[in-house]
């Protein structure tokens, strides 16, 4: 096994085959095995501390394999390594493909923790361990966790039994942002900062706030600062329907089948009608809530961290409101994803790597993340929840509940096929030509079928 000590060389080959939508960038590129440590945590004694524990038992190894770089780890896991001295948690970072993990082994090492979104990859390797029997073996309290998250982990089980396949990793929440200020310009009263608009009143105040004013062209509503769906805050209406594309079994398509496939893709067509709403975004490279010109925007729970905008405008004039809903479900919200964290069956320190993943989901743990708007916590709790991104100060002083007003929806059973489905010019068509929506479906529909039959032909 690594150690601190001796890096060692891993070839990382292209390509992350993933069922979770995302909108996090890879790192294809070579890398060892490192410690993972949070410098904030070490004090001055360290070093002496460390001098007198060298008669003490060596900590065990515990090896991570993902593909987030080594800031991103320290952030994740730092605390976790800091608080068990028994452990030394080494990371390897590195896609998760069946080429990546079958190249570590190769090498000597047994990952104990594998994250990413390839579950299917772990089963077709025989390293897919359910971590049932180690909750009961450890009394661990699966209700401290948001039971949305539970509910996606056992959905994403290859065998459809519902199995906890993994350890959820926080999550994301897409949800309302808007500009007081253009609302102002507008004449419009702010949304109800605890009530759900349904997603036909959202258009009609997109219509309504999409014109000139004072020389400036401002647009009611900004979707996804992208073209594509997948893991953008445009999948939101689908995301609160929790439906699969694609048959679980067979992998044939679903979306003509299926009419909320079509609600979905009539609500985006209505969208792309509003006046001016498509072509004006494109100008601005689909950022102009950013720019203050868009009076709303459907994005995820970290859109205000980092360089968004001048912090001063941010305060006085950025808001959050729940996610709007279907009319149908006006309580249901988005489904919660998460990348499962999973504990290959052939780790040697089994019962271990369940420890570090418990301490992972301890409510301090996740509170130390969901301050930083690091991400959505797992650990579900009143106070942590409105403590969320409240050392950031573009979250400081906002409607942060907003993210957790509604119930997420919950799939029955994740299809593997689903991750080979891409909406992005289905959408582009609705947005750039006259195509009505049932056409649109069926070309989809063959598209699917013709991805999925060649994702069957390679395996």
């Amino acid at each position: 096994m690594p150690t601190s000590f001796k890096p060692i060389k891993l070839l990382v080959l292209l390509g992350l085959i993933g069922i979770v939508l995302m909108a996090c960038s890879n790192n294809n590129g070579s890398s060892g095995a490192s410690e993972i440590i949070a410098p904030d945590l070490q004090d001055d004694s360290a070093e002496s501390s460390q001098e007198e524990a060298t008669n003490e038992e060596e900590p065990v190894v515990i090896t991570m394999v993902d593909r987030w770089d080594e800031e991103r780890m320290q952030d994740r896991m730092g605390l976790v390594n800091h608080k068990m001295d028994h452990v030394s948690l080494q990371h390897i970072q590195s896609d998760v493909t069946s080429e990546n993990l079958q190249e570590v082994m190769a090498s000597g090492v047994t990952p104990d923790i594998i994250t990413g979104g390839g579950v299917h990859i772990l089963e077709d390797l025989d390293m897919l361990l359910p971590l049932d029997d180690l909750v009961e073996q450890f009394d661990f309290d699966l209700d401290s966790l948001d039971p949305g998250l539970v509910a996606y982990i056992r959905a994403l089980d290859p065998a459809g039994e519902g199995r906890l396949i993994g350890m959820p990793d926080g999550t994301g929440y897409a949800t309302l942002y808007y500009n007081k200020e253009i609302f102002d310009l507008f004449g419009v009263p702010y949304p109800d900062p605890e009530e759900s608009m349904t997603w036909d009143e959202l258009l009609d105040l997109a219509r309504e706030m999409t014109g000139e004013r004072n020389g400036i062209n401002y647009i009611g509503l900004q979707l996804s600062g992208s073209d594509s769906v997948r893991g953008s805050s445009i999948s939101l209406p689908l995301r609160q329907l929790a439906i699969n594309a694609t048959d679980p079994e067979t992998g044939e398509s679903l979306v003509t089948e299926d009419p909320r496939f079509k609600q979905y893709f009539e609500l985006l067509y209505e969208y792309y009608r509003i006046p001016s709403i498509y072509e004006w975004q494109k100008d601005h490279d689909g950022n102009m809530f950013q720019d203050n010109m868009a009076a709303m925007a459907i994005d995820w729970q970290s859109f205000l961290t980092g360089e968004y905008g001048e912090m001063e405008y941010t305060r006085e004039n950025i808001e959050i409101a729940p996610q709007p809903v279907w009319k149908e479900q006006p309580d249901t919200g988005h489904y919660l994803g998460t990348t499962p964290m999973m504990i290959n069956k052939h780790s040697d320190n089994i019962e271990l790597a369940f420890e570090v993943l418990m301490e992972y989901v301890s409510k301090e743990n996740q509170t130390r993340r969901a301050r930083t708007a690091a991400g959505g916590p797992a650990y579900i709790d009143a106070d942590l929840e409105a403590q969320y991104g409240q050392d950031d100060p573009g979250y400081e002083g906002k409607n942060v509940l907003a993210f957790y007003q509604r119930t997420p929806a919950e799939y029955e059973q994740v299809s593997r096929w689903d991750s080979f489905v891409n909406y992005d010019e289905t959408i582009l068509k609705l947005a750039e030509t006259d195509i009505d929506v049932n056409s649109a479906l069926r070309e989809l529909e063959e598209e699917i079928n013709v991805a999925v039959e060649d994702a069957k032909a390679q395996q």
